[in-house]
């Protein structure tokens, strides 16, 4: 998984199909965009992306030549369960 923050414009993010098809060549089959009044944010993922060794061409072929681009690579991902910590229900 890889989040990339730009600044936004007042459009919604377009992904033409060559775009597709660049993020598909590297591994990434999912595609999340989230935005804000000012920031926009893409987050890719896919079984077969490798974000330490594609993380450069992916945020080439989602913002091209733009600058300002951050890339965050993740931390933390964990599942979250509804079961009590004695295995019952609530």
């Amino acid at each position: 998984m890889l989040m990339m923050l730009f600044e936004g414009s007042r459009g919604e993010p377009v992904f033409r199909e060559h775009v597709l098809g660049k993020l598909a060549g590297l591994g990434i089959t999912t595609v999340s965009v989230l935005r804000d009044d000012r920031m926009v944010g893409v987050v890719l993922d896919g079984w077969a992306f490798d974000p330490a060794g594609s993380a450069e061409a992916a945020r080439t072929a989602v913002a091209g030549t733009k600058t300002g681009v951050r890339v965050l690579h993740p931390l933390l991902q964990t599942a979250v369960s509804s079961t009590t910590a004695e295995g019952g229900k609530r």
